[in-house]
């Protein structure tokens, strides 16, 4: 006879008593000992029941799971559950996020604490919020200083790449870790052995596997000095070799770009927006020697004081988005954005323009000035842009039916600082976070001291 769920429920409790939350490591110790395929009073239970049962429950339940019998780890890691448990979802798509960029620390423990991820998005139940954080670890080093603050980098595949830094070194962090939010794995990087604490912007690729293994990753730091250079400096960390290798590559003209901006990641490459250039596309895969140069669309201003652009990834294409205008009390004049049609000829069309008067703007943004950063675009609806107002709230903005309208997610405990305002870059970052928590072999991870 089929077992109902408040017996299943009743045994699964049990069996969690005895396990601690967030010690996986002590758990998996248990499952070595013994303990067959879990059964309750009126027999054993079967698997198709199993994965009904589980599939109905939160990721961060179900990874407490684990730790009921051996049988239950196995099946829960196979494959073939992850898929089922996705499938049961009513709407595919991956709960999202936006992190602040800036956090700053007051703990003095050796040991790390964490950061809950607020406002997380999702269109489905699958995911529960309360289970992705960021771990903030001190090094020695940083536990020694005051006002140590965390800046966040770049995201990958739900990975988060961040580093600590003192009050003023802008770029240039002192040392850095990856981080996976939903099972708050992280580990350091070892230290760069030419850029460390210097003004750099900052990559990161990660390839997963089956949407469940990350297999390997690439850290990138391109060197950013205040002044045009004619030579791209790249230090590129490999986890297949665990090293950091420098390159070096002449441009034909002299270029200058702002480390503040956060780079973009799609068809294998790193994109930076090069002022007077173009855009920038690098491979540190397969061709980790050489660069391509993306032309900027006709139309496009390079360069211009007051001018805020962001390049992005959306919808599998490249964007690019321009609000222009002074910095002053009358705010930003038009906007527009652009969509690179063809990635291999480098072919732009314009996807929208408007004139600040032609926008629709929610009564509750009426204020004397409106100046806005491009922050990030919706990762589902095309039409949807946020954007950084007076760099610390967040407003949405839809391309088709023109209006403006509040979307404040970004604590402002965390995020008013004069650093935000000093540079009128966004406050945060938006992370899409998997359906199913990536997994980080140790074998991956050799080049961390243990």
């Amino acid at each position: 006879m089929p077992k109902t769920c408040s017996t299943v429920e009743v045994v699964i409790r049990q069996r969690l008593n005895s396990c601690s939350i967030g010690k996986e490591e002590k758990r998996c110790k248990k499952m070595k000992n013994g303990g067959g395929p879990t059964r309750t009073d009126e027999g054993y239970l079967f698997d198709w029941v199993l994965s009904e049962i589980l599939s109905r429950l939160p990721i961060k339940l179900i990874f407490r799971c684990k730790c009921v019998s051996k049988h239950w780890l196995a099946f829960i890691s196979d494959p073939c559950f992850y898929r089922f448990y996705i499938s049961r979802a009513a709407v595919p798509c991956h709960p999202w996020a936006f992190v602040p960029k800036y956090i700053c620390d007051g703990s003095k423990s050796v040991y790390p604490h964490y950061r809950r991820l607020e406002d997380v998005h999702c269109g489905n139940n699958l995911s529960l919020p309360g289970c992705y954080v960021l771990p903030l670890p001190n090094s020695q080093e940083a536990n020694a200083k005051r006002d140590v603050y965390y800046v966040i980098r770049a995201v990958s595949n739900g990975f988060i790449l961040y580093g600590w830094a003192y009050p003023g070194s802008i770029m240039s962090e002192k040392e850095y870790f990856i981080c996976n939010p939903v099972t708050k794995q992280w580990f350091a990087l070892p230290p760069s052995p030419k850029y460390l604490s210097k003004r750099v912007s900052v990559g990161l690729i990660t390839r997963v596997e089956a949407e469940t293994i990350l297999t390997s990753f690439k850290v990138v730091l391109l060197h950013c000095p205040a002044k045009s250079q004619s030579f791209l400096e790249l230090e590129v960390f490999s986890s297949e070799t665990a090293e950091w290798k420098a390159y070096s590559m002449k441009l034909d003209h002299p270029f200058l770009i702002n480390g503040l901006r956060r780079v973009v990641y799609l068809n294998n490459n790193l994109h930076w927006i090069a002022h007077e250039l173009g855009i920038i596309a690098y491979d540190p895969y397969n061709n980790p020697e050489k660069f391509r140069m993306i032309a900027f669309p006709d139309g496009y201003i390079s360069y211009c004081k007051g001018r805020k652009r962001m390049c992005d990834a959306q919808q599998g294409g490249l964007v690019l988005c321009d609000v222009a205008g002074e910095y002053n009390l009358e705010g930003f004049s038009d906007f527009k954005i652009w969509i690179l049609e063809d990635y291999t000829i480098g072919r732009w069309s314009l996807k929208h323009s408007i004139k600040k008067e032609d926008i629709i703007v929610d009564d509750k943004l009426l204020v004397k000035r409106l100046w806005f950063v491009p922050a990030a675009f919706h990762p589902y609806d095309a039409d949807i842009i946020y954007l950084a107002l007076d760099d610390y709230d967040l407003v949405s903005y839809n391309t088709r039916t023109r209006r403006l309208e509040a979307f404040s997610v970004v604590k402002k405990h965390e995020d008013r600082t004069e650093r935000n305002r000093l540079f009128g870059w966004p406050p945060c970052f938006l992370v899409e976070l998997p359906l199913w928590p990536v997994s980080v072999p140790l074998s991956l991870l050799s080049f961390v001291h243990r």
